[in-house]
């Protein structure tokens, strides 16, 4: 009974939390001035990709052609969340796309911020860092009076190496909220807990 108790726990921890993306400033510390879009609903999944070139060159003296890596990709990731402002108990049904505008507002550029700026994104054990390159928006529910109150948002990140990103202190709390996603899984699965 008390793993079933345990693996309980875990789900509960599980679903209070929420997936978010933070902006990192040129340090790589998080930006506090922007602030973090959590998502309503975490993705169900995550798809990452990543690559590698290479380059062949044939020797006449082996008569062989040699394979040589040239370059690895970081890669990239996908993942699709849905917002949902409907199931809120209000009179007043709020614009769903108020809740990804933070996302919408980074591809906007100027002569103060010409490059997209990195982000973070942070759900449970997983983290990635990179630059979001792709937001596609589908909005699929609407009031009577026409207000977007669901939507699904397909986002692509072209990855980055967090090592070569984060700050430090910023590290430290990702590895922090791994360690800690991570201890919930294995007391879940230990039945003396």
């Amino acid at each position: 009974m008390a793993l079933l108790d345990n693996f309980r726990k875990a789900k509960e921890t599980f679903a209070k939390s929420k997936a978010k993306i933070q902006v990192l400033d040129s340090e790589g510390k998080v930006d506090s001035s922007v602030e973090a879009m959590v998502f309503h609903y975490n993705p169900a999944e995550y798809k990452v990709s990543r690559g590698a070139n290479y380059t062949e060159t044939y020797s006449r003296d082996s008569a062989k052609t040699l394979v040589q890596l040239s370059d690895v990709s970081m890669g990239t990731l996908n993942f699709s969340a849905v917002f949902d402002t409907y199931m809120v108990v209000s009179p007043m049904k709020k614009d769903v796309s108020d809740a990804f505008k933070a996302l919408e507002n980074l591809f906007i550029l100027s002569e103060e911020k010409p490059a997209p700026p990195k982000v973070l994104l942070q759900y449970g054990a997983m983290s990635f860092v990179g630059y979001i390159t792709d937001l596609t928006i589908d909005y699929t529910m609407f009031t009577r009076k026409g207000v977007p109150v669901r939507a699904n948002v397909e986002i692509e990140m072209k990855l980055l190496n967090p090592d070569d990103v984060l700050n430090k202190s910023v590290s430290d709390t990702v590895a922090k909220a791994k360690e800690e996603a991570l201890k919930v899984v294995s007391d879940a699965s230990n039945p003396r807990g």
